[in-house]
């Protein structure tokens, strides 16, 4: 799933809340309103989105109960670690960074295919161009041959002659 701008901020303040207590209710969270923090009642279908991407990353336990409760558990030594060496800021950052590659590869394809159509619509311009410098070049070969034979043909009489 990909992360939203405002997704790293929120995840990182779950597992932070996880570490610090071992085991949170999301009711228990900060109620979030439209992604960012606000002071409004909280439910748990706020949080959904990020209990998915929490789920989908393994990093921590998530017990959903009958009455609807839903707890967020700390995994020991998974949590932790991962909040401390990577955090989903730097997961954001390497989604962000991929996206724009995928949008540079675009941008060349794009390119390239316009350069292609260029060469295409050029070639049929200049093929005729093309088959006259061909047979030019052709003559210029066969006359260079000639003047070539005639000059070793003289060289070699003037041998024979001596």
């Amino acid at each position: 799933m990909n992360l939203r701008k405002d997704d790293p901020l929120i995840l990182d303040y779950m597992l932070k809340e996880t570490i610090r207590t071992g085991t949170v209710a999301v009711k228990d969270l900060k109620p979030l309103k439209d992604n960012i923090f606000a002071n409004t009642e909280g439910q748990v279908a706020d949080y959904e989105r990020y209990l998915a991407i929490l789920e989908e990353h393994d990093i921590v336990e998530i017990n959903r109960f009958l009455g609807g409760e839903v707890r967020i558990s700390e995994i020991p030594g998974v949590t932790e670690d991962f909040i401390e060496n990577v955090g989903f800021q730097a997961i954001y950052n390497e989604q962000e960074e991929l996206a724009q590659l995928e949008e540079l590869e675009k941008h060349k394809l794009k390119n390239e295919a316009i350069v292609a159509d260029w060469l295409r619509k050029d070639y049929k311009k200049d093929r005729s161009r093309s088959r006259w410098a061909f047979i030019f070049g052709a003559i210029a070969v066969v006359i260079s041959i000639l003047t070539s034979w005639n000059e070793i043909n003289n060289f070699l009489c003037s041998l024979i002659i001596r």
